[in-house]
């Protein structure tokens, strides 16, 4: 019983040690972003440091973060392209498949922010895509196979 605990006590001091030198590497955006957001700091830097995105990217992608307003979302982009390909570009298909990135509607409600439409044939372009983005970020291109692979997006 006595090693058990010295070994548990090694375990917590050398945890204790790892987790000091990881707060010593989280830069201040993404204090500053963990703390808005409720988040622990440590993990959100590892996030960053994994995917590559922005500590709000990454935040907003999983759904612990507020989004980017449909307005930062440029004019035509490799959604668009897909769009065409998956709608032919009508952003407001409404059938078994919704909306011009063709979610179903499982998906859009699994990876939607809270209180946007529903259903994606009721978003507007913009919304769709900041959906697609999270949709993405979770599962890759997979989720559009066809036209992924027409367009060249992998």
């Amino acid at each position: 019983m006595v090693i058990r605990s010295a070994v548990l006590a090694t375990v917590m001091c050398s945890f204790a040690t790892v987790r000091a030198r990881a707060e010593d590497m989280v830069t201040d955006d993404v204090y500053a972003s963990a703390e808005s957001a409720g988040v622990d700091a440590v993990e959100l830097q590892g996030a960053v440091n994994t995917t590559g995105y922005s500590a709000d990217e990454y935040l907003c992608l999983v759904g612990e973060g507020a989004c980017p307003t449909p307005a930062q979302v440029p004019a035509w982009t490799v959604w668009d392209r897909l769009a065409q390909c998956e709608s032919g570009g009508n952003w407001h298909v409404d059938a078994y498949h919704d909306g011009g990135l063709q979610f179903l509607p499982s998906t859009w409600t699994a990876y939607k922010p809270a209180g946007y439409p529903a259903y994606a044939w009721q978003a507007s372009r913009e919304q769709q895509i900041v959906v697609a983005e999270r949709v993405l970020a979770a599962a890759g291109w997979s989720q559009w196979p066809v036209c992924s692979r027409r367009i060249g997006v992998r």
